[in-house]
């Protein structure tokens, strides 16, 4: 069984915290408690400190959620898995090409169409949004973390969904009124 140091526990029990009080807490991912509650989403902190050492982890995980790869940690594989980046980075630009190279890794890869990729980050912003735009919560994390979801589960997910569509929408509307409240 694969141990996890004091100072990881700490990060895992952090993104647990953000997971629960604000991705879940918050409803911006009206998907997440199920996996979540269910035990399926895994934490994984990777110690990377280069880009190469970061693309091997990345690559494991994907294996192991790909079912390929599969260890003691967890019974079975994980139905999604966040990777946590908290030794690189840290700049959010960088952050930003860096994961448009692991969705050009995923592609070459084979994993189009099989897993995809979410991305949040402490100073998230979105292409069209100014840094400082409310809406850039929605996606702000403690870390970098690169977000794997199979699509099989959301398209199950979406298929119970009355309106997904509407669901950026209502996160940016939740946002401009917890910011007007303040």
């Amino acid at each position: 069984m694969m141990t996890t140091s004091a100072k990881d526990q700490v990060i895992v029990d952090r993104i647990g915290q953000w997971i629960d009080q604000i991705v879940i807490g918050l409803s911006f991912c009206p998907f997440a408690a199920r996996p979540w509650r269910a035990g399926t989403v895994r934490i994984m902190v990777s110690h990377a400190e280069t880009r190469d050492e970061l693309n091997a982890d990345l690559i494991a995980e994907l294996q192991l959620l790909d079912g390929s790869a599969l260890n003691e940690e967890m019974a079975s594989t994980p139905e999604t898995s966040l990777v946590v980046t908290p030794n690189m980075l840290q700049e959010f630009w960088d952050y930003s090409d860096y994961a448009a190279s692991v969705s050009r890794m995923m592609r070459k890869k084979g994993w189009e169409g099989v897993f995809q990729l979410a991305t949040f980050h402490p100073d998230y912003c979105f292409a069209d949004a100014a840094t400082e735009d409310p809406v850039n919560l929605t996606n702000r994390s403690p870390y970098p973390i690169f977000h794997f979801l199979r699509e099989s589960s959301i398209t199950s997910a979406l298929e119970t969904y009355q309106d997904p569509a509407s669901i950026p929408e209502q996160n940016t509307q939740r946002i401009q009124s917890m910011s007007d409240s303040e």
